[in-house]
């Protein structure tokens, strides 16, 4: 019945915190995250054997992927190093190959605008004012603000100094007390799910929904009768590349008065008429709801920012320890992220977006003709379902030794069996370069039923079957 004896005691653990010795990793990692666990106990049929916490499943994986980069030649396409930057060629790890993996949309990094307005920040306000914001900030940050809250249609902003600390500043302030209950999508970034840890480790309930279902999604929020309720859910999802209806969820948090918070890293500076993201597209109210946006995508720079409603950014601002005790956004990437919002609101930007949506388009329609399924949609985002977690790693592989490098995303960043290839597009790839792109895919198609592609999976998956009793 679930029992299992601690030395002389008997204990019957709740749903979701033990696990039995010989179970696999994927099940190990699955319940961790279901449950948003720190630790289980493992089990065998004489009684606990031992603790497994998230750092030993991080080892394992460490170690697998030391494993798998040995067969895979000793190169398995992560951390890798890149140099010489020229546009989208990039020299990756010794190999010059064109770059698919920068989530630089508009390609603002290569842009002569851009370089300019930092340089000339770095001229005026040197490379770093030294203090926290709680004490003083450059004059152009606060300029900045007013320009994020323009552009995205917010009363107001607050910069920080990446979309992670954004997160956890107005989360566990906003709503982490006893009382309150979040509602995360289950596919919603995973910085947002470490901020409501947070916030749960000041009293509130977390919750998993599925914001597709969402007749469920209404009953649900409806039910609750906590006094403070939040929906966390992400503006364009980061590896299948998709924009929710965020309007019609909108509309449900307010029939059932719910906070909606939206993390809008990848669509801020894509979507909307001049770039304002999610909020721009749908004509979104910020009567309930806080957006959260990334300044190191679209915008090819570092930072991150929350646009509310005033009153909620000032609460943020003096009572938001990442604000508090941080340091600031450098103040020539400031410069430099002020020109990007000038740039999206402009002609060029518009013409920079029409750009990205061609070439997003033309991707997924010729990669699918191959015979891949491919993720659907408009947005640069481009994932290109490839399977199982060795499978896919071989696929990045090929890839690369075709002169593309793409990400290769495996199990726990998507479900179980579902890997992908990643394929971020930015508005300078050139005509040519995705010609290479569409070329590698046609050579990846063939080698996924060769026997060089089958061999090399079957050595995989001897080093690929650890155990949970291995480690006790």
């Amino acid at each position: 019945a679930g029992r299992v004896r601690v030395k002389d005691a008997m204990y019957v653990p709740t749903e979701g915190e033990f696990i039995r010795e010989d179970a696999s990793l994927d099940e190990a990692i699955y319940l961790l995250a279901k449950g948003r666990h720190q630790s289980l106990l493992v089990v065998n049929d004489e009684g606990v054997s031992g603790i497994l916490r998230l750092s030993d499943v991080f080892s394992i994986i460490s170690k697998q992927i030391k494993k798998l980069g040995k067969l895979l030649d000793g190169f398995h396409l992560k951390g890798t190093v890149a140099t010489d930057f020229k546009g989208r060629r990039v020299v990756v790890e010794g190999r010059e190959v064109t770059y698919f993996g920068s989530a630089g949309y508009l390609g603002l990094d290569q842009n002569p605008r851009i370089q300019e307005a930092c340089r000339r920040g770095l001229e005026k306000y040197g490379s770093h004012p030294g203090c926290s914001r709680a004490f003083s900030s450059t004059d152009n940050l606060f300029r900045l603000e007013e320009e994020l809250a323009d552009l995205v249609g917010a009363e107001a902003a607050l910069v920080l100094i990446n979309t992670s600390s954004s997160h956890m500043a107005a989360i566990p302030v906003l709503f982490g007390s006893p009382g309150t209950e979040i509602f995360i999508d289950a596919y919603g970034h995973a910085s947002m799910s470490d901020a409501a840890l947070n916030a749960q480790a000041r009293g509130a309930t977390i919750h998993t929904v599925d914001i597709e279902k969402s007749d469920e999604l209404a009953e649900t929020l409806g039910a609750s009768r906590a006094e403070t309720k939040a929906l966390l859910i992400d503006g364009v999802y980061s590896m299948q590349g998709v924009c929710p209806d965020v309007a019609a969820i909108q509309t449900i948090c307010d029939e059932t008065d719910t906070t909606l918070y939206v993390d809008d890293a990848h669509g801020f500076g894509v979507l909307g008429e001049h770039g304002g993201g999610v909020a721009e597209l749908f004509g979104l109210s910020y009567d309930n709801m806080i957006m959260v946006a990334g300044l190191a995508k679209a915008m090819s720079q570092g930072g991150g920012f929350i646009a509310a409603k005033r009153d909620v950014i000032d609460l943020i601002r003096f009572q938001g320890t990442p604000f508090i005790f941080a340091g600031p956004v450098l103040p020539h990437v400031v410069e430099a992220i002020r020109e990007g919002v000038r740039l999206c609101r402009s002609e060029e930007g518009a013409v920079l977006r029409r750009r990205l949506r061609e070439i997003s388009i033309r991707v997924r329609e010729e990669v699918a003709a191959l015979g891949f399924e491919v993720g659907p949609g408009d947005s640069p985002i481009v994932p290109v379902l490839i399977g199982d977690d060795f499978s896919t790693l071989m696929a990045g592989y090929t890839l690369f030794e075709q002169g593309i490098y793409a990400n290769s995303v495996a199990y726990p960043a998507v479900p179980a069996g579902k890997g992908i290839i990643r394929i971020s597009l930015n508005a300078i790839h050139t005509d040519e370069d995705v010609d290479a792109l569409i070329s590698a895919f046609a050579v990846l198609k063939k080698e996924m039923g060769g026997q060089r592609f089958a061999n090399t999976l079957r050595n995989l998956g001897k080093v690929a079957k650890a155990k949970l009793g291995d480690l006790f």
